[in-house]
């Protein structure tokens, strides 16, 4: 039985953040319809691999959803969504603001049909801006892209969609059923991807919330100004080294077979450069041994083919399962 078993979310979405998220809610028992145009061709098809001549990114992001093809601006496709939305808890849309107005489906209208719906809003600045954009801008305008040292480099991953995006839209979700279970009331939730970004920010956006500038990239404690970092092994490898406190510093040095007297281990540039040279003598394996029996906050970077292998709960199935557990 899953947590959201009779809760019925109509999805409006494309690409990644509304898709992952509503997949999520389908993953946790939610009844997924989505919503896709018959005449247009899916922006997803865009994502390679192709399995059996299919996208497998849009197959896993539909897996449990029910698919129906309604083009919205056709009335008989109109009278249809509206069937939909009066049975529905929950709609997702990721237009840009004013759009699902256009349609006539902006959120007035789908309270007057349905008085209960939560009805989520993801965009690129917010509902007060009718910008579009991406993720690269996201990360841009959140200041996110002026941490990546030594100069902003587009990540191999998409934080603003589905970290600002995806996550946001269910945390808000999940909230606004709980406030409707409470006191009977839907609402519209209004998810700014940009701004949704910008908390993750919390330890350097601290430091002009105190009057202070922000410190220069790789000088902190936990981006590559102390030993917190990233070691090259013998084979071109990497190892993350983490070891903070002074009890996993010194599983640390017993693993390195390093001996050390100083009393400022973090910001050592020395001792830094000795455990870099002592990574760099043996191959990952070999470290992956030696702290494999040693609580030092050490672990190997693994490559995404490796994490897939690794992790069969996660990945499984061709399909990549929500990574929750809930324990009775």
């Amino acid at each position: 039985m899953g947590q959201l078993d009779g809760i019925k979310v109509l999805d409006f979405t494309t690409l990644l953040p509304g898709p992952y998220a509503t997949k999520m809610l389908a993953d946790m028992g939610a009844e997924v319809t989505k919503i896709e145009n018959p005449s247009k061709q899916r922006l997803e098809d865009i994502f390679p691999p192709h399995v059996n001549g299919k996208p497998l990114v849009y197959q896993i992001l539909n897996k449990n959803k029910k698919i129906e093809k309604i083009n919205l601006k056709e009335p008989k496709g109109l009278k249809k969504a509206k069937s939909l939305i009066i049975d529905a808890d929950i709609l997702v849309e990721q237009f840009r603001p004013e759009t699902m107005e256009r349609l006539g489906l902006d959120y007035e209208t789908v309270k007057s049909i349905n008085p209960d719906i939560i009805y989520c809003s993801i965009s690129a600045f917010g509902q007060n801006s009718t910008k579009a954009g991406h993720d690269l801008n996201f990360i841009a305008k959140s200041g996110i892209a002026s941490l990546l040292a030594p100069s902003p480099t587009p990540p191999a991953l998409q934080l603003g969609d589905m970290v600002g995006g995806s996550l946001h839209a269910v945390i808000g979700i999940l909230s606004a059923l709980l406030q409707r279970e409470r006191n009977g009331q839907g609402c519209h939730i209004d998810i700014s991807m940009t701004h949704c970004l910008m908390p993750l920010a919390l330890l350097k956006s601290a430091y002009p919330l105190a009057g202070l500038a922000v410190p220069k990239p790789r000088t902190g404690i936990l981006d590559g100004g102390s030993i917190y970092d990233f070691y090259e092994t013998k084979d071109g490898r990497y190892l993350s080294l983490a070891s903070l406190e002074k009890k996993f510093f010194d599983m640390l040095l017993k693993g390195l077979k390093i001996e050390y007297s100083g009393d400022d281990y973090l910001f050592d540039k020395k001792l830094k450069e000795r455990i870099k040279n002592a990574i760099r003598e043996k191959p990952l394996q070999h470290w992956e041994n030696v702290f494999e029996g040693l609580d030092a906050c050490v672990e190997p970077v693994l490559t995404i083919d490796e994490v897939v292998k690794q992790n069969p709960d996660v990945f499984y199935d061709m399909d990549v399962k929500l990574p929750i557990r809930f324990i009775d």
